[in-house]
Protein backbone atom coordinates (compact mmCIF):
# COMPACT_ATOMS: atom_id res chain seq x y z
CA UNK A 1 0.00 0.00 0.00
CA UNK A 2 1.07 3.59 -0.64
CA UNK A 3 1.85 6.01 2.11
CA UNK A 4 0.49 9.55 1.72
CA UNK A 5 1.92 12.51 3.58
CA UNK A 6 -0.89 14.76 4.73
CA UNK A 7 0.01 18.39 4.17
CA UNK A 8 -1.92 20.34 6.82
CA UNK A 9 -1.00 23.71 5.25
CA UNK A 10 -2.49 22.59 1.94
CA UNK A 11 -5.58 21.24 3.70
CA UNK A 12 -6.02 24.56 5.52
CA UNK A 13 -5.66 26.49 2.24
CA UNK A 14 -8.26 24.26 0.58
CA UNK A 15 -10.67 24.77 3.49
CA UNK A 16 -10.12 28.53 3.32
CA UNK A 17 -10.84 28.54 -0.42
CA UNK A 18 -14.01 26.48 0.07
CA UNK A 19 -15.15 28.75 2.90
CA UNK A 20 -14.64 31.87 0.78
CA UNK A 21 -16.31 30.28 -2.25
CA UNK A 22 -19.33 29.38 -0.13
CA UNK A 23 -19.32 32.91 1.32
CA UNK A 24 -19.44 34.41 -2.17
CA UNK A 25 -22.64 32.45 -2.88
CA UNK A 26 -24.35 33.45 0.38
CA UNK A 27 -27.70 35.14 -0.42
CA UNK A 28 -26.75 38.39 1.34
CA UNK A 29 -23.49 38.60 -0.63
CA UNK A 30 -25.39 37.85 -3.84
CA UNK A 31 -27.84 40.67 -2.97
CA UNK A 32 -24.97 43.16 -3.06
CA UNK A 33 -25.26 42.89 -6.86
CA UNK A 34 -28.72 44.47 -6.63
CA UNK A 35 -27.64 47.64 -4.84
CA UNK A 36 -25.81 50.74 -6.04
CA UNK A 37 -24.21 53.23 -3.70
CA UNK A 38 -22.94 56.64 -4.80
CA UNK A 39 -22.82 55.67 -8.46
CA UNK A 40 -21.23 52.25 -8.12
CA UNK A 41 -22.60 48.78 -7.59
CA UNK A 42 -21.76 47.49 -4.09
CA UNK A 43 -20.31 44.24 -5.47
CA UNK A 44 -18.01 46.26 -7.74
CA UNK A 45 -17.01 48.40 -4.74
CA UNK A 46 -16.28 45.24 -2.72
CA UNK A 47 -13.98 43.90 -5.43
CA UNK A 48 -12.38 47.34 -5.71
CA UNK A 49 -11.62 47.32 -1.98
CA UNK A 50 -10.21 43.80 -2.35
CA UNK A 51 -7.95 44.90 -5.22
CA UNK A 52 -6.74 48.00 -3.35
CA UNK A 53 -6.03 45.92 -0.24
CA UNK A 54 -4.21 43.31 -2.33
CA UNK A 55 -1.90 45.97 -3.80
CA UNK A 56 -1.24 47.36 -0.32
CA UNK A 57 -0.45 43.93 1.12
CA UNK A 58 1.86 43.01 -1.76
CA UNK A 59 3.71 46.32 -1.49
CA UNK A 60 3.88 46.41 2.30
CA UNK A 61 4.34 42.76 3.26
CA UNK A 62 5.54 40.78 0.24
CA UNK A 63 8.06 43.07 -1.44
CA UNK A 64 11.77 42.34 -1.33
CA UNK A 65 12.32 44.87 1.46
CA UNK A 66 9.25 43.94 3.54
CA UNK A 67 9.43 42.52 7.04
CA UNK A 68 8.20 38.98 6.33
CA UNK A 69 7.47 38.34 10.01
CA UNK A 70 4.55 40.78 9.98
CA UNK A 71 2.39 39.24 7.25
CA UNK A 72 -1.33 39.91 7.73
CA UNK A 73 -3.97 37.21 8.14
CA UNK A 74 -5.06 37.00 4.50
CA UNK A 75 -8.08 34.76 5.22
CA UNK A 76 -9.54 37.20 7.76
CA UNK A 77 -8.72 40.12 5.48
CA UNK A 78 -10.56 38.61 2.50
CA UNK A 79 -13.60 37.47 4.49
CA UNK A 80 -13.79 40.87 6.19
CA UNK A 81 -13.70 42.65 2.84
CA UNK A 82 -16.36 40.41 1.30
CA UNK A 83 -18.80 41.08 4.16
CA UNK A 84 -17.86 44.66 5.09
CA UNK A 85 -20.80 46.34 3.33
CA UNK A 86 -23.57 43.75 3.54
CA UNK A 87 -25.88 46.07 5.45
CA UNK A 88 -25.97 48.32 2.39
CA UNK A 89 -27.98 45.57 0.70
CA UNK A 90 -30.05 44.39 3.63
CA UNK A 91 -31.03 47.92 4.67
CA UNK A 92 -31.85 49.14 1.17
CA UNK A 93 -33.66 45.99 0.05
CA UNK A 94 -35.77 46.06 3.23
CA UNK A 95 -36.57 49.78 2.81
CA UNK A 96 -34.96 50.64 6.15
CA UNK A 97 -34.92 54.28 7.23
CA UNK A 98 -31.27 54.12 8.40
CA UNK A 99 -28.24 54.17 6.12
CA UNK A 100 -25.17 51.96 6.32
CA UNK A 101 -23.07 55.00 7.29
CA UNK A 102 -25.47 55.94 10.08
CA UNK A 103 -25.36 52.40 11.48
CA UNK A 104 -21.55 52.29 11.27
CA UNK A 105 -21.40 55.54 13.22
CA UNK A 106 -24.17 54.93 15.77
CA UNK A 107 -25.02 51.21 15.90
CA UNK A 108 -22.11 49.04 14.68
CA UNK A 109 -23.55 46.16 16.72
CA UNK A 110 -26.15 45.77 13.92
CA UNK A 111 -23.34 45.31 11.38
CA UNK A 112 -21.55 42.93 13.76
CA UNK A 113 -24.68 40.82 14.25
CA UNK A 114 -25.33 40.56 10.51
CA UNK A 115 -21.70 39.70 9.73
CA UNK A 116 -21.65 37.11 12.53
CA UNK A 117 -24.82 35.53 11.12
CA UNK A 118 -23.30 35.30 7.65
CA UNK A 119 -20.16 33.66 9.06
CA UNK A 120 -22.31 31.18 11.03
CA UNK A 121 -24.31 30.36 7.88
CA UNK A 122 -21.12 29.66 5.92
CA UNK A 123 -19.71 27.56 8.77
CA UNK A 124 -22.89 25.49 8.72
CA UNK A 125 -22.88 25.18 4.91
CA UNK A 126 -19.22 24.12 4.75
CA UNK A 127 -18.96 22.20 8.01
CA UNK A 128 -15.87 24.28 8.86
CA UNK A 129 -15.99 25.86 12.30
CA UNK A 130 -13.72 28.88 12.56
CA UNK A 131 -11.82 29.51 15.76
CA UNK A 132 -13.55 32.14 17.88
CA UNK A 133 -10.41 34.30 17.72
CA UNK A 134 -10.62 34.36 13.91
CA UNK A 135 -14.35 35.18 13.96
CA UNK A 136 -13.71 38.05 16.38
CA UNK A 137 -10.88 39.28 14.18
CA UNK A 138 -13.13 39.26 11.08
CA UNK A 139 -15.94 40.99 12.97
CA UNK A 140 -13.54 43.70 14.12
CA UNK A 141 -12.42 44.25 10.51
CA UNK A 142 -16.07 44.65 9.48
CA UNK A 143 -17.19 47.00 12.27
CA UNK A 144 -14.03 49.13 11.98
CA UNK A 145 -13.99 49.51 8.19
CA UNK A 146 -15.15 53.14 8.28
CA UNK A 147 -12.01 54.10 10.20
CA UNK A 148 -12.21 57.64 11.54
CA UNK A 149 -15.69 57.98 10.04
CA UNK A 150 -17.14 55.14 12.16
CA UNK A 151 -17.74 54.49 15.83
CA UNK A 152 -15.24 51.59 16.04
CA UNK A 153 -11.64 52.42 15.12
CA UNK A 154 -9.31 49.87 13.46
CA UNK A 155 -7.08 48.15 16.02
CA UNK A 156 -5.41 45.51 13.85
CA UNK A 157 -3.26 45.63 10.75
CA UNK A 158 -6.00 43.95 8.73
CA UNK A 159 -8.70 46.35 9.95
CA UNK A 160 -6.50 49.33 9.06
CA UNK A 161 -5.84 47.90 5.59
CA UNK A 162 -9.58 47.48 4.95
CA UNK A 163 -10.45 50.92 6.35
CA UNK A 164 -7.78 52.53 4.16
CA UNK A 165 -8.83 50.56 1.06
CA UNK A 166 -12.52 51.34 1.67
CA UNK A 167 -11.76 55.03 2.14
CA UNK A 168 -9.63 55.14 -1.01
CA UNK A 169 -12.34 53.41 -3.03
CA UNK A 170 -15.02 55.74 -1.62
CA UNK A 171 -13.01 58.89 -2.36
CA UNK A 172 -11.51 57.99 -5.73
CA UNK A 173 -13.67 55.36 -7.42
CA UNK A 174 -17.22 56.53 -6.83
CA UNK A 175 -19.36 59.15 -8.48
CA UNK A 176 -20.24 61.95 -6.07
CA UNK A 177 -24.04 62.36 -5.97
Amino acid sequence: SETFVFNSKLAAENKAKLFIKSLLFHPVIQNLKLVDDKGINVTIHTYDVLKIAEKHVKREFFSEIADKSKKPDIFSLVVGIVIHDTTKATLRLNSAKMSHSYIMNKHPEIVRQEAGGIIADVEKATGFKLKEKIVEHILHIVVAHHGDWGKIKPETTEARIVADADKYSALHHRITP
